[in-house]
């Protein structure tokens, strides 16, 4: 409840200030709110913007961010990945576009199956701690429009970061009141948890099913048995009544 809290009042202090972006400001922004359970499950919020000249030169695409609701559905979807929301928005008065992406997924290592994650490599593991690393790509060449930051929530109190800390929020790029970083080059955001990942272990073959094979069987020589008897005292009874008449 709180990881949801923080992540819509980010996105609301986001969108403020968009509304309030320079009418001349070049760039856009890509700003990007992730929230991590322990068990490497979570979601990620993407805003971005950019200018409309700028768009239309690169077809709406930046590198592997597409202001479409259509194509957002071919980049950010996948196996993994459940596309929640997909909205493009634009505003008149300095022709600029706005895309929000949400979208949900099912394990933090294999987000970059889709393809507007393409450019980042994920790694959560760890037992007694969890080391979390997101190693962002230049982007082929994104950051020449847009400028980055990153916020990531976490489930389980922060032991180390290299971005800046607080409470269970680490903070990167733009906004980040230290620890800048520069988005052009390749940077690793690294994270440590105090959290401990469940150990998954092979559920054990349940009683029941040896049990069952050995009723069954019990179960079929009852059957056997209860068959056979009358047979079996018929024949004594012909029997012993043949051998009394060979008597006489």
């Amino acid at each position: 409840m709180k990881s949801k809290k923080v992540s819509s009042f980010v996105f609301m202090l986001f969108f403020t200030t968009l509304m309030n972006f320079p009418d001349n400001a070049e760039a856009g922004l890509i700003y990007q709110v992730m929230t991590l359970k322990d068990n490497g499950s979570g979601s990620v919020v993407l805003n971005y913007d950019s200018k409309q000249e700028v768009l239309k030169s690169n077809n709406f695409v930046l590198a592997n961010f597409p202001f479409s609701e259509q194509l957002a559905k071919d980049y950010f979807a996948s196996p993994n990945n459940k596309l929640r929301t997909a909205k493009l928005n634009f505003r008149v008065s300095d022709s600029t576009y706005f895309m929000t992406i949400e979208v949900d997924f099912k394990d933090i290592n294999k987000l970059n199956q889709a393809k507007g994650f393409s450019n980042v490599k994920t790694l959560w593991t760890g037992s007694d701690s969890v080391q979390f690393s997101y190693t962002l790509l230049p982007a082929l060449g994104a950051s020449k429009f847009l400028k980055c930051s990153h916020t990531s929530n976490f489930e389980s109190p922060i032991k180390s970061s290299n971005g800046s800390v607080k409470d269970k929020t680490v903070t990167w790029g733009e906004r980040s009141a230290k620890n800048k970083v520069d988005f052009s080059q390749d940077i690793n955001l690294v994270v440590t948890t105090t959290a401990k990942i469940p150990v998954v272990t092979k559920a054990s073959e349940p009683n029941s099913v040896g049990n069952s094979t050995t009723d069954g069987k019990e179960e079929k020589s009852c059957g056997l048995f209860g068959f056979e008897l009358p047979l079996i005292l018929l024949a004594g009874y012909t029997f012993s009544i043949t051998s009394r008449r060979r008597r006489c």
